[in-house]
């Protein structure tokens, strides 16, 4: 977060490059979507991503930015089970977020991204039960989470001491009242072979199937 006011999202908007990380990168992504408009790419890191020699999550990558195409349809690379709907319908809009303690810190700085209308990703790493439910009451007392169109729960990583699914009934227990489409089972993160997810494209929730509905790259 450190390095936001020092770049230049004026040049970046007129010599588009290809940005891709994710973890703490989520700040940097999420500001340049917000200055710039430009989409950037939650997905694997060199010498980051865990046992980063597989090349599936590369290979996805890599297929996403040098085959555009006008629809894509998202699946989980790692062990192909299909995502999960927590609240099932559609929805079709521009998907914002990241890291979730990144995503949350961004509240009330020049950098973070409407939320209006949009569909929310967020994965962690190390994550409890306690920190999980206390960052999305940031953004539900913000008045983020009312505003949304979908939500997708990326991989939220348990520290030593809790569950996945201690987690996720932490996050249900916030959106059970949103009427708005919610999926998770959704491999991306900090994890082997996470898929990429591109920040600021638009994606279609149809049930528990997740499509990009624009090319990602120009």
């Amino acid at each position: 977060m450190h390095v936001l006011d020092k770049i230049d999202y004026e040049s970046f908007r007129k010599n588009r490059k290809i940005f891709v990380g994710y973890s703490d990168v989520t700040a940097v992504e999420l500001a340049i979507l917000e200055k710039s408009g430009v989409i950037t790419f939650h997905g694997p890191m060199i010498g980051a991503t865990p046992n980063w020699g597989e090349t599936k999550c590369f290979d996805a990558l890599f297929d996403m930015l040098m085959n555009p195409r006008s629809q894509l349809a998202l699946c989980n690379i790692d062990d192909k089970t299909p995502f999960k709907a927590f609240k099932s319908g559609s929805c079709e809009a521009q998907v914002v977020g990241g890291n979730m303690c990144l995503t949350h810190r961004l509240i009330g700085t020049p950098y973070e991204p409407s939320y209006k209308n949009k569909i929310l990703f967020f994965e962690d790493v190390g994550a409890s039960a306690l920190r999980v439910h206390r960052n999305l009451w940031q953004l539900k007392l913000a008045g983020r989470l009312n505003e949304l169109s979908g939500i997708i729960i990326g991989t939220i990583t348990p520290d030593k001491q809790e569950t996945e699914e201690k987690i996720l009934k932490a996050c249900f227990d916030i959106m059970k009242d949103l009427k708005i489409p919610i999926i998770y089972n959704f491999h991306a993160g900090h994890i082997k072979n996470p898929l990429t997810l591109p920040i600021g494209a638009t994606l279609k929730i149809e049930d528990e199937k997740v499509l990009v509905m624009n090319p990602v790259v120009e």
